[in-house]
């Protein structure tokens, strides 16, 4: 009995061409419609990967106009030093 119970068996459904006899029940998988094996992608789908999508980088599409060109930040202090230093780190961050 529990060889008959655990044998490997064909996925059955409707359109075979031998079905094996089975007791009637009403849910029964040999008088259902075979299902798809193959799952379609949407229409529109991409399986095309470019660049490393996990890598943001925020100024990648920006111009070197707009990178250049910015409004700059005004300096409460009068200090020639700190405005040294706040103009070099514009720099650095622009050309970053």
């Amino acid at each position: 009995m529990s060889q008959d119970q655990f044998k490997v068996r064909s996925n059955m459904h409707a359109g075979m061409i031998r079905k094996p006899l089975a007791p009637y029940h009403p849910n029964a998988y040999r008088s259902r419609l075979p299902s798809p094996t193959i799952v379609m992608p949407y229409k529109n789908s991409s399986q095309i990967v470019i660049g490393d999508r996990s890598a943001y980088y925020k100024k990648q599409f920006s111009t070197t106009h707009g990178n250049t060109f910015i409004k700059p930040i005004s300096n409460i202090s009068a200090n020639p030093g700190i405005q040294a230093d706040s103009t070099k780190r514009n720099h650095v961050q622009r050309d970053s």
